[in-house]
């Protein structure tokens, strides 16, 4: 097992299960090998320190580079935020604390995938476009800023308020309408802070990973394998025009993919899907 000396500075990627201190055959920041500290059953991804560690583009491009690696190479990754570092005694500290929550986050991540939703207002002018389908904050915009004197600091002051209320209230509703439909597609859904008042609605959803009819797509040959659900499921079908868009603009999703027709491929035609014990499936005449 390769232990790193207790006093080296080390640059922290992820936690991962326990990878026996193996070194994974990538390169991380500067071209440094990425490798493991392991604890018991849980694992640092870690990579010798830049001399000059900046969130530089080449540095933040490393640092996301080796994520998504792991994501296609492990079943279940903790990421770290860009930046952290510490030495092989203090991971090694952080492991031994934490083992127990961390092995709880990845299971409860494991066969799962995150993607975020951000819905926005494509408006010109966001405080306009509200007091045209307010009446409330219309009549308290024409009553503070209509009359032949200014407006006074008072009267800003309430405009102000009324339209922080109504924008919160219209994000509340359609945050709740968004989580209704995506509730039966997601084991979680959180929500996270607007970044601006265009921003409506920003969620990350956590899911099973699980898909099928790829094959077809990224290989344009006829499907393979016939598929039937043994429960009550909801399926979210993609175009091909759809699955090629986002094949090409999103990395973790397109070594997600290739990971997996890598695996359809070793198992053979018509058995990807096949339950434990039942004969494999043909494909359709």
């Amino acid at each position: 097992m390769r232990q790193a000396a207790a006093t080296q500075k080390l640059y922290l990627y992820a936690i991962t299960a326990g990878a026996d201190g193996h070194p994974f055959g990538f390169q991380g920041l500067d071209g440094g090998p990425v490798h493991a500290i392991t604890h018991g059953r849980v694992a640092a991804v870690v990579s010798p320190v830049p001399e000059r560690l900046r969130p530089e583009r080449r540095h933040l491009a490393a640092h996301h580079d080796v994520l998504n690696r792991l994501l296609r190479e492990t079943a279940a990754v903790l990421p770290v935020s860009f930046g952290v570092a510490a030495d092989g005694a203090a991971i090694q500290a952080i492991l031994s604390r934490n083992q127990k929550a961390f092995l709880e986050q990845l299971r409860r991540v494991a066969g799962r995938v995150e993607m975020g939703l951000r819905v926005t207002w494509d408006v010109p002018n966001i405080f306009e476009y509200f007091v045209r389908t307010h009446p409330e904050l219309r009549a308290v915009r024409d009553r503070c800023f209509g009359g032949p004197r200014g407006p006074t600091q008072e009267d800003k002051i309430e405009v102000g308020r009324v339209f922080e209320r109504v924008l919160t209230e219209d994000r509340e509703a359609d945050a709740q309408r968004m989580e209704e439909v995506l509730a039966p597609h997601c084991a979680e859904i959180a929500r996270t802070r607007p970044r601006d008042e265009r921003e409506a609605v920003t969620l990350a959803c956590l899911g099973p990973g699980e898909c099928f009819g790829e094959m077809a797509l990224v290989s344009d040959l006829p499907r393979m394998a016939t598929v039937r659900s043994r429960t009550s499921v909801n399926v979210l079908t993609v175009d091909r025009e759809a699955f090629h868009a986002l094949f090409a603009h999103l990395p973790p999703l397109r070594g997600f993919f290739q990971q997996l027709v890598q695996q359809r491929l070793e198992v053979g035609p018509g058995q990807a899907h096949a339950a434990p014990g039942s004969p494999p499936t043909s494909p359709p005449a």
